[in-house]
């Protein structure tokens, strides 16, 4: 019997036994199971090797979400705890939006595998992507410019399509063709360009294996075709880093959740499992609140602006040294360059003025940095992440006040792409008299 009830006594979760409260627990999301496990003690109780039963139930109920997280992809999950079988403990981590979706049981679609590794553990690891997995490598770059720091923690990323049926057709870079197996590139290794370390290079777990490459998959032009053709970004760090140094760094809580092979990192379960997270503190985010106040301060800016106001009085209320380069350099007047120019102006001088606040607040050194790389590679994809976890629901709950309406509306592009795409100049305007007239309310 699962448990003894006495006539005319109510049923209680303590009356259950292990094996009933194990079977309750399987149709839970990890969600409801950290509900469950937190408003009864009976949740509470360790086994005889002192490991809380919830701790047991909360860990298989993650497990279970990562199955189902990862049902499309054969073999996946038991072949990757056999791989971490052979590599020190957390030289191997999965973690971004598979880990999230597994945390909290959702489902988000088009979202690749993270997989983050040393460079030690890496030729295993891409051994078991090619040889377990079927995976084709189809671009590998340096770094990741959302997290750049002056002393990198990333070498670099790997990215793997899974291996196309052959003469399947795509289109891909405007240009059709298809797939034959005896057309893929097998190289025993890929060495980066002056790279002194040969631990760097990239190749499998036997040195004569080949690795197979597939370069036209990768889609240069369409980001959306380009996220549904990657299914796995490996992401290498240096020889002085780790995984967890990595995961450690990132800028919003519910990104920190990683899977070992062994047991998952939850981050603040209080929030996560309620489908909220946290800024964390870092220089990145620090600047992304510094350009958000300096955004919302330039009022005076952003009223000349919705007048029509003439040049010179817009960059004479932001920056008057703007005024001279107006008159002796490029005339704005073209209606190829004016409308641009607003756009850029205005971030431009909210990055500077950001800047001025890191060195001088926080004591962070960015003159290793420009005001164009901060915009593309730091404020664009950080702000773009900030509209996708909006998107799934998940609540920021210390982002500063005009941060959410700046990532809803601001044009996120990067800045060469600018010239010329009247939608975002409209975009752009549209943004202006929100913030403006959100900032005269909150003056009122």
């Amino acid at each position: 019997m699962l448990f003894h009830r006495q006539e005319g006594s109510s049923i209680q979760l303590t009356d259950l036994c292990d094996d009933a409260l194990h079977e309750i627990t399987n149709f839970l999301c990890p969600p409801d199971v950290y509900s469950l496990c937190t408003a009864n003690r009976r949740f509470q109780w360790s086994n005889e090797s002192g490991t809380p039963f919830a701790k047991t139930l909360l860990h298989e109920a993650l497990l279970h979400s990562l199955e189902r997280t990862l049902k499309d992809r054969c073999n996946f999950l038991e072949s990757f705890i056999a791989m971490t079988n052979l590599l020190p403990p957390d030289s191997v981590l999965i973690s971004g939006s598979t880990i999230a979706q597994a945390m909290l049981g959702d489902k988000y679609d088009g979202s690749d595998i993270d997989i983050y590794c040393t460079p030690l553990a890496a030729p295993i690891v891409r051994s078991w992507l090619i040889s377990q997995l079927n995976q084709v490598l189809i671009r590998w770059g340096k770094g990741y410019p959302l997290f750049m720091r002056p002393q990198p923690l990333i070498h670099h990323v790997e990215h793997y399509a899974n291996m196309p049926r052959e003469n399947q057709t795509f289109h891909t870079n405007n240009v059709t063709w298809t797939f034959k197996k005896n057309d893929v590139e097998m190289r025993k290794n890929v060495k980066f360009a002056n790279d002194a370390e040969d631990a760097y290079a990239m190749k499998q777990r036997d040195s004569n294996a080949c690795i197979p490459v597939e370069k036209r998959l990768f889609c240069h032009r369409n980001k959306t075709q380009r996220k549904l053709l990657i299914n796995v970004d490996l992401i290498v760090t240096t020889l002085t880093s780790a995984p967890l140094d990595v995961i450690n760094d990132f800028d919003i809580s519910i990104c920190k959740g990683t899977f070992n092979g062994h047991f998952f990192r939850v981050p603040m379960p209080t929030k996560t499992f309620f489908h909220k997270a946290e800024m964390c503190h870092s220089w990145r985010n620090e600047l992304l609140r510094s350009y958000a106040r300096h955004i919302g301060a330039q009022d005076r800016a952003m009223s000349f602006v919705l007048r029509n106001q003439g040049p010179e009085d817009f960059c004479r209320c932001i920056d008057s040294n703007s005024v001279a380069k107006l008159r002796f350099g490029t005339s704005i007047f073209s209606k190829e360059f004016d409308d641009n120019y607003w756009i850029v102006k205005l971030r431009n001088v909210a990055i500077k003025n950001a800047i001025g606040d890191m060195s001088t607040t926080y004591h962070v050194r960015l003159d290793w940095l420009n005001s164009t790389t901060i915009h593309n590679s730091i404020l664009v994809q950080y702000l773009n992440r900030i509209k996708k976890y909006n998107d799934r629901k998940i609540a920021i709950s210390n982002m500063p006040p005009l941060l959410p309406e700046i990532a809803r509306a601001m044009p996120t592009h990067n800045l060469p792409a600018m010239k010329g795409n009247r939608d975002d100049i409209q975009q752009a305007f549209a943004w202006v008299a929100r913030i403006s007239s959100q900032s005269t309310d909150a003056q009122n």
